[in-house]
């Protein structure tokens, strides 16, 4: 999902440094992220916390939130605000093991002592939004991620109460010396954290 919100940045970086060819590759989990950086894979990653390794150099970004999210036609569209014992019935779309968001929900389901019932797992945004807006299930997804849809009137984003579902997310390199590429890659990415953090929290 990260891919939605850095994308803006990566354009702009490519426009102001033409000689300099970035590869972009998505992972399926926060641990592959990590591996690939140590192995040499990738260069710089970006990942929820805590993300920790004696070689590595992790710079917290930014924070998101995660909010509810149902198609525009479900019991729960109306609603601002739900209790927990309204979330008890119903099916979850939920990611995969691994992901960041599924890290978040299953400690959600965990503090909430709910028992969610799986209608489907899927590490792809896009396919979550689109079961969601066709009425396979609920889930949790950065309220970034879905804000277009939002205001598209397709998916509708629903507050849970006494719930605060915030993720922090870092960007993720070696420690060391790092290519001159490197270097002015990661120095664009954290003078742009404001604007990330903007972009994280647009409604």
């Amino acid at each position: 999902a990260l891919v939605f919100l850095f994308s803006s940045l990566f354009e702009s970086f490519m426009e102001e440094n033409v000689g300099i060819e970035l590869l972009f590759r998505t992972t399926v989990s926060t641990e592959q992220t990590v591996t690939d950086i140590l192995n040499g894979t990738a260069d710089v990653g970006f990942a929820s916390m805590p993300t920790y390794s004696p070689t590595l150099s992790v710079v917290e970004l930014f924070d998101d939130q995660l909010v509810l999210v149902t198609g525009n036609k479900h019991k729960l569209a109306g609603e601002k605000t739900v209790k927990l014992k309204d979330l008890e019935k119903e099916k979850w779309i939920i990611f995969e093991r691994g992901s960041s968001i599924r890290r978040a929900t299953d400690s959600f389901f965990k503090k909430a002592n709910l028992v969610p019932e799986k209608s489907l797992e899927s590490n792809d945004t896009y396919f979550v939004k689109m079961m969601i807006e066709r009425g396979v299930g609920v889930s949790l997804l950065p309220a970034w991620a879905v804000s277009e849809e939002v205001k598209n009137g397709k998916l509708k984003r629903v507050n849970i109460e006494s719930n605060d579902l915030k993720r922090s997310v870092a960007m993720v390199s070696l420690k060391g010396f790092q290519p001159a590429p490197t270097r002015k890659f990661i120095a664009y990415i954290l003078s742009q954290k404001a604007k990330l953090q903007e972009l994280a929290t647009a409604l």
